[in-house]
């Protein structure tokens, strides 16, 4: 990045950490050759939930020529928040390629697979469960969010039993995901349990019961 450029981009951040959220945009739209300054602008877009400035502003994935990881994870991010999963795997892919141990383009790029279409489920099944090979830290961490996932996604290819399985998984690291639990016995046609459920999650003194008994 040249002096001036980068006197002007290190400006947009100093503007956006201010509070100066629509100075730094335009600062960082003047600078839109540059393929960090183009994509703060993208995600100050995003935050102002500006999906029509957001889907202008995003460049072709295929013109850019970058070695951060980090440049092609935020694009994948903002490719799938628009529902452009083809771009979205692109970026995630490419990130990967750098950084091949990123989990959380892993658990995006499960995500955009899936809604990428019901033939990419199992790509999608593939992806998260090839994360829990590894125990590594950073699975340890987000592995709550991997057997989530998996039980979303089998959910979704029509394997109940396995999709079960993981939630449960899921709510067993973290009690947060009983309203996923409710909703899985609701496409079962569980339909009481599912009820039980969904009200005990609602109610602070029932949460710690019905953990219990989604478990036993």
């Amino acid at each position: 990045m040249k002096p001036d450029d980068q006197a002007s981009f290190s400006q947009g951040i100093a503007q956006f950490e201010s509070g100066q959220r629509e100075i730094a945009l335009g600062t960082f739209r003047r600078l839109s050759g540059n393929i960090r300054a183009r994509l703060n602008a993208c995600l100050i877009s995003d935050r102002r939930g500006d999906s029509q400035s957001l889907k202008a502003e995003l460049p072709s994935p295929k013109t850019i020529d970058s070695s951060d990881f980090r440049v092609w994870y935020y694009l994948g991010f903002l490719f799938h928040k628009i529902n452009d999963f083809d771009n979205a795997i692109y970026c995630l892919d490419s990130c990967l390629k750098l950084n091949d141990q990123f989990i959380p383009a892993l658990i995006k790029k499960g995500y955009a697979l899936e809604g990428a279409g019901p033939d990419r489920l199992p790509e999608a099944i593939e992806c998260f469960t090839s994360m829990l090979t590894s125990n590594t830290e950073a699975v340890r961490k987000e592995v709550a969010k991997i057997y989530h996932g998996l039980g979303h996604f089998f959910a979704e290819a029509g394997d109940l039993g396995e999709g079960f399985k993981y939630m449960k998984k899921a709510l067993e690291e973290n009690v947060c995901y009983l309203p996923c639990y409710g909703t899985l016995h609701s496409e079962a046609k569980r339909y009481s349990q599912a009820l039980q459920i969904f009200d005990c999650a609602l109610s602070e003194e029932g949460l710690s019961s019905i953990y219990r008994d989604a478990l036993s």
